[in-house]
């Protein structure tokens, strides 16, 4: 039997298991052991797909999120998680991910329920420090965003808004930002984008 800790790639998928609350169960636990036998141990791609079931959303939907922080810890490099919610959620358990150093890759899709990504102000510069792909949907933002992406994210290449529910206003300045891609920005009155190699 395969080391699990010695797995590098790692691709959840709850899809065959949203009928069964019993397997959902079993899937989940067996989730947590993983990343607690992990020890830290690096991980370079974790995929998530997950359904939150409107019965359990607090306790599936923390648990959930709970990953992603011991993702971070395992130095994740590139994360991709697709979580449809049942409502709202503030994604405080995120900010875990801020820190992260390594990661290279983000991925957030949380379908119509709409996750509510709060970036403080007092983030470390050192935070995300190799983004160079980010791509967002359904999720909220607020000015804060647009200040981080500008401030922290110094290699990011890539960045994708889908389906985003923004403040009036978003400035972005980026001397690294190659690839733009913003649809159905509910709320944004006024964009400002600096970014000198933009194609």
């Amino acid at each position: 039997m395969e080391d699990i800790s010695r797995l590098s790639v790692f691709i959840v998928d709850d899809k065959i298991y949203r009928s069964n609350a019993s397997k959902r169960a079993r899937l989940r636990n067996y989730l947590d052991r993983f990343l607690i036998l992990r020890k830290g141990t690096d991980i370079q791609c974790f995929h998530i797909k997950w359904h939150v079931q409107s019965v359990i959303t607090d306790e599936e939907e923390y648990r959930v999120l709970s990953w992603l922080h011991s993702a971070a810890i395992c130095n994740v490099k590139k994360l991709r998680l697709h979580i449809n919610l049942r409502r709202e959620s503030d994604l405080t358990l995120l900010l875990n991910l801020l820190y992260c150093v390594f990661l290279e890759s983000l991925t957030l899709n949380f379908h119509v329920g709409f996750g509510i990504l709060k970036i403080p102000s007092s983030i470390s510069a050192i935070g995300l420090s190799s983004l160079k792909y980010l791509k967002l949907s359904y999720v909220k933002i607020n000015e804060s965003f647009g200040n981080w992406v500008s401030s922290n994210c110094k290699f990011l290449e890539e960045l994708f808004l889908f389906s985003i529910r923004a403040t009036e206003s978003l400035s972005i300045t980026s001397s690294s930002l190659k690839v733009l891609e913003i649809f159905w920005v509910l709320g944004l009155e006024h964009l400002h984008v600096s970014a000198q190699i933009l194609e």
